[in-house]
């Protein structure tokens, strides 16, 4: 099981790697998609950290 600020770097690094120009990229799973989604929207997304704490 990873720990919690593992879990949190891993997630972070697949949220600032994503380019504006991905939103136009062919061939993505679907699988791919729905683990960013829930990255960022999640309950414990970053999205949702950044919207209440900063």
């Amino acid at each position: 099981m990873l720990t919690a600020d593992r879990q949190i770097k891993l997630e972070w690094g697949k949220v600032s790697a994503w380019r504006i120009e991905m939103r136009y990229q062919l061939g993505v799973s679907k699988a791919d998609a729905a683990e960013f989604v829930r990255v960022i929207a999640g309950t414990q997304g970053s999205l949702t950290w950044l919207t209440q704490y900063w």
